[in-house]
Protein backbone atom coordinates (compact mmCIF):
# COMPACT_ATOMS: atom_id res chain seq x y z
CA UNK A 1 0.00 0.00 0.00
CA UNK A 2 1.01 3.40 -1.19
CA UNK A 3 1.39 5.77 2.27
CA UNK A 4 0.42 8.92 0.27
CA UNK A 5 -2.76 7.31 -1.52
CA UNK A 6 -3.82 6.25 1.73
CA UNK A 7 -3.46 9.31 3.62
CA UNK A 8 -5.18 11.14 0.44
CA UNK A 9 -7.89 9.04 1.08
CA UNK A 10 -8.15 9.87 5.05
CA UNK A 11 -7.89 13.64 3.80
CA UNK A 12 -10.96 12.81 1.62
CA UNK A 13 -13.17 11.26 4.12
CA UNK A 14 -12.49 13.49 6.70
CA UNK A 15 -13.73 16.39 4.65
CA UNK A 16 -16.72 14.52 3.50
CA UNK A 17 -17.76 14.38 7.18
CA UNK A 18 -16.81 17.81 7.16
CA UNK A 19 -19.61 18.67 4.95
CA UNK A 20 -22.05 15.51 6.22
CA UNK A 21 -21.13 14.20 9.38
CA UNK A 22 -23.71 11.82 9.29
CA UNK A 23 -22.39 10.49 6.09
CA UNK A 24 -21.87 6.76 7.43
CA UNK A 25 -19.74 5.21 4.78
CA UNK A 26 -17.37 7.65 5.56
CA UNK A 27 -16.93 6.75 8.56
CA UNK A 28 -16.29 3.57 7.49
CA UNK A 29 -13.79 4.68 5.11
CA UNK A 30 -11.93 6.76 7.87
CA UNK A 31 -11.92 3.47 10.08
CA UNK A 32 -10.20 1.74 7.68
CA UNK A 33 -7.16 4.16 6.85
CA UNK A 34 -6.64 5.01 10.52
CA UNK A 35 -6.30 0.82 10.24
CA UNK A 36 -3.79 0.75 6.98
CA UNK A 37 -1.80 4.17 8.52
CA UNK A 38 -1.12 1.58 11.62
CA UNK A 39 0.14 -1.02 9.61
CA UNK A 40 2.18 1.72 7.87
CA UNK A 41 3.54 2.18 11.06
CA UNK A 42 2.18 6.03 9.91
CA UNK A 43 0.23 6.13 13.37
CA UNK A 44 1.36 4.04 16.80
CA UNK A 45 -0.92 0.83 17.56
CA UNK A 46 -2.53 2.95 20.44
CA UNK A 47 -3.74 5.40 18.19
CA UNK A 48 -5.06 3.99 15.58
CA UNK A 49 -6.94 1.53 17.69
CA UNK A 50 -8.45 4.54 19.76
CA UNK A 51 -9.91 6.38 16.38
CA UNK A 52 -10.29 2.82 14.36
CA UNK A 53 -12.76 1.92 17.09
CA UNK A 54 -14.44 5.45 17.38
CA UNK A 55 -14.85 6.06 13.67
CA UNK A 56 -16.41 2.34 13.72
CA UNK A 57 -18.76 2.48 16.61
CA UNK A 58 -20.25 6.28 14.92
CA UNK A 59 -20.74 4.32 12.07
CA UNK A 60 -22.83 1.44 13.45
CA UNK A 61 -24.26 5.19 15.42
CA UNK A 62 -25.60 6.36 12.39
CA UNK A 63 -26.26 3.03 10.27
CA UNK A 64 -26.13 -0.09 12.33
CA UNK A 65 -26.27 -2.39 9.07
CA UNK A 66 -23.16 -1.17 7.40
CA UNK A 67 -21.30 -4.39 6.75
CA UNK A 68 -18.26 -2.26 6.16
CA UNK A 69 -18.53 -0.46 9.76
CA UNK A 70 -18.96 -4.80 11.62
CA UNK A 71 -15.96 -5.37 9.80
CA UNK A 72 -13.72 -2.78 10.61
CA UNK A 73 -15.11 -2.31 14.39
CA UNK A 74 -14.34 -6.77 14.77
CA UNK A 75 -10.60 -5.99 13.10
CA UNK A 76 -9.42 -3.61 15.64
CA UNK A 77 -11.46 -5.11 18.58
CA UNK A 78 -8.77 -8.54 17.15
CA UNK A 79 -6.33 -6.78 16.55
CA UNK A 80 -5.47 -4.73 19.62
CA UNK A 81 -8.26 -5.24 21.90
CA UNK A 82 -8.27 -8.68 22.39
CA UNK A 83 -12.60 -8.56 22.76
CA UNK A 84 -12.59 -12.00 20.91
CA UNK A 85 -16.29 -12.55 21.61
CA UNK A 86 -17.92 -9.15 20.47
CA UNK A 87 -14.99 -9.52 17.52
CA UNK A 88 -16.77 -12.66 16.11
CA UNK A 89 -20.29 -11.31 16.52
CA UNK A 90 -19.46 -8.27 14.62
CA UNK A 91 -17.74 -10.16 11.79
CA UNK A 92 -20.52 -12.64 11.47
CA UNK A 93 -22.44 -9.58 11.29
CA UNK A 94 -20.78 -8.60 8.62
CA UNK A 95 -21.00 -11.34 6.59
CA UNK A 96 -25.12 -11.60 7.15
CA UNK A 97 -25.59 -8.06 5.89
CA UNK A 98 -23.38 -8.49 2.79
CA UNK A 99 -22.82 -12.20 1.72
CA UNK A 100 -21.29 -11.37 -1.73
CA UNK A 101 -18.04 -9.00 0.02
CA UNK A 102 -15.34 -10.78 0.25
CA UNK A 103 -13.47 -9.07 2.65
CA UNK A 104 -15.21 -9.98 6.05
CA UNK A 105 -14.70 -13.39 5.49
CA UNK A 106 -11.35 -13.38 4.57
CA UNK A 107 -10.52 -11.17 7.78
CA UNK A 108 -13.23 -13.81 9.69
CA UNK A 109 -11.06 -16.86 8.44
CA UNK A 110 -7.83 -15.67 10.04
CA UNK A 111 -9.60 -14.70 13.32
CA UNK A 112 -10.88 -18.39 13.48
CA UNK A 113 -7.47 -19.23 12.28
CA UNK A 114 -5.61 -17.65 15.16
CA UNK A 115 -8.16 -18.81 17.86
CA UNK A 116 -6.96 -22.62 16.75
CA UNK A 117 -10.48 -23.80 14.71
CA UNK A 118 -9.32 -24.67 11.56
CA UNK A 119 -11.85 -26.44 9.95
CA UNK A 120 -14.26 -23.05 10.47
CA UNK A 121 -11.53 -21.39 9.29
CA UNK A 122 -11.20 -23.18 5.82
CA UNK A 123 -14.49 -22.69 5.51
CA UNK A 124 -14.68 -18.84 5.41
CA UNK A 125 -11.50 -19.01 3.16
CA UNK A 126 -12.62 -20.79 0.78
CA UNK A 127 -16.05 -18.43 0.57
CA UNK A 128 -13.64 -15.59 0.41
CA UNK A 129 -11.94 -17.47 -2.35
CA UNK A 130 -15.42 -17.48 -4.54
CA UNK A 131 -16.28 -14.18 -4.15
CA UNK A 132 -12.79 -12.85 -5.13
CA UNK A 133 -11.06 -15.43 -7.38
CA UNK A 134 -8.47 -13.19 -8.70
CA UNK A 135 -7.30 -12.71 -4.69
CA UNK A 136 -3.82 -14.54 -4.38
CA UNK A 137 -3.95 -13.25 -0.96
CA UNK A 138 -6.73 -15.36 -0.24
CA UNK A 139 -4.59 -18.50 -1.62
CA UNK A 140 -1.99 -18.09 0.49
CA UNK A 141 -4.26 -17.37 3.72
CA UNK A 142 -6.21 -20.75 2.85
CA UNK A 143 -1.96 -22.66 3.10
CA UNK A 144 -1.17 -21.07 6.04
CA UNK A 145 -4.65 -22.46 7.34
CA UNK A 146 -3.43 -25.87 6.25
CA UNK A 147 0.06 -25.51 7.96
CA UNK A 148 -0.90 -24.25 11.41
CA UNK A 149 -3.88 -26.58 11.38
CA UNK A 150 -1.20 -29.40 11.63
CA UNK A 151 -1.52 -30.30 7.78
CA UNK A 152 1.66 -29.23 6.53
CA UNK A 153 1.89 -31.89 3.27
CA UNK A 154 -1.61 -30.33 1.69
CA UNK A 155 -0.18 -27.00 2.72
CA UNK A 156 3.06 -27.93 0.50
CA UNK A 157 1.38 -28.80 -2.14
CA UNK A 158 -1.43 -25.63 -1.71
CA UNK A 159 1.60 -23.36 -2.13
CA UNK A 160 3.54 -24.89 -4.74
CA UNK A 161 0.69 -24.88 -7.16
CA UNK A 162 0.20 -21.47 -6.37
CA UNK A 163 3.94 -20.64 -7.28
CA UNK A 164 3.05 -22.18 -11.16
CA UNK A 165 0.19 -20.14 -11.00
CA UNK A 166 1.46 -16.74 -9.59
CA UNK A 167 5.32 -16.89 -9.74
CA UNK A 168 5.68 -13.25 -9.04
CA UNK A 169 3.95 -13.31 -5.41
CA UNK A 170 7.14 -14.06 -3.34
CA UNK A 171 5.39 -14.12 0.10
CA UNK A 172 4.51 -17.57 -0.91
CA UNK A 173 8.12 -18.71 -1.17
CA UNK A 174 8.68 -17.60 2.57
CA UNK A 175 5.50 -19.38 3.93
CA UNK A 176 5.91 -22.43 1.94
CA UNK A 177 10.03 -22.43 3.89
CA UNK A 178 7.35 -22.41 7.25
CA UNK A 179 5.72 -25.90 5.82
CA UNK A 180 9.48 -27.07 5.02
CA UNK A 181 10.43 -26.29 8.19
CA UNK A 182 7.36 -27.60 10.63
CA UNK A 183 8.43 -31.37 8.48
CA UNK A 184 12.05 -30.76 9.58
CA UNK A 185 13.10 -30.19 5.59
CA UNK A 186 15.73 -26.89 7.17
CA UNK A 187 17.52 -26.84 4.06
CA UNK A 188 14.71 -26.34 1.69
CA UNK A 189 13.14 -24.61 3.90
CA UNK A 190 16.15 -22.40 4.13
CA UNK A 191 16.33 -22.10 0.01
CA UNK A 192 12.82 -21.33 -0.11
CA UNK A 193 12.66 -18.22 2.38
CA UNK A 194 15.97 -17.12 0.56
CA UNK A 195 13.68 -16.55 -2.65
CA UNK A 196 11.13 -14.72 -0.85
CA UNK A 197 13.64 -12.00 -0.74
CA UNK A 198 13.29 -9.53 -3.51
CA UNK A 199 16.90 -8.63 -3.44
CA UNK A 200 17.54 -12.02 -4.91
CA UNK A 201 15.69 -11.55 -7.91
Amino acid sequence: FDVDKVQRARDRFREALDIDPGYGAAWVGLADSFTMLSYLAVLSPEEAARMTRAAAERALSLDPDQAGAHTALATVLTDYYFEWSTAESHFKKATELNPSYAIPYQLYAEFLRDMGRFDEALVMIKTAQSLAPLSVYNQLVEGIILDLGRRPLEAIDHYERMLELHPEFRMTHFYLGLALAHLGHFEDALVSMEAADPARS
